[in-house]
């Protein structure tokens, strides 16, 4: 689904956050369970004191419409996303391999997104290279 890619967050601020939208759009109307497989190839940190920082990826229900396809629709009234995962920033974190399962009801369509959180004290540099699939099931 989402190749190998460098996610750079350096450039936040100290205690900064940072959400990026990955894939929109993922239609899983066909199937009934699933797992989100999340591959940590790279890790390059440096320049920080402190280990308060994040990394997620989260998979949330997506509502894309034809007359606002370029809407980013949050889910609300407290819906739990169906599968999130904060993973090890460090460089004896790379090679890893995640397996999350997706929590029902899902939805028809699923949007895939990485958060980064700086700590108190920011990293000057925060790359972390992951790839993802979702393995669906009927």
């Amino acid at each position: 689904m989402r190749p190998n890619t460098l996610y750079e967050f350096g450039m936040l601020p100290i205690s900064a956050e940072m959400k990026l939208t990955v894939a929109k759009n993922i239609d899983v109307s066909q199937y009934t369970e699933g797992t989100l497989k999340l591959r940590l190839h790279a890790v390059d940190v440096s320049g920080a004191a402190t280990n308060d920082w994040e990394f997620e990826v989260i998979l949330q229900v997506d509502a894309t419409t034809v007359e606002d396809p370029a809407v980013n629709w949050q889910p609300g009234g407290g819906m739990a996303d169906p599968a999130s995962i904060t993973l090890p920033v460090t460089s004896a974190g790379a090679g890893q391999v995640f397996y999350v399962e997706i929590t029902k009801p899902f939805g028809a369509v699923l949007k895939l997104l990485v958060r980064a959180k700086q700590g108190t004290a920011a990293y000057t540099t925060f790359n972390v290279t992951i790839s993802a699939d979702i393995e669906a099931k009927y």
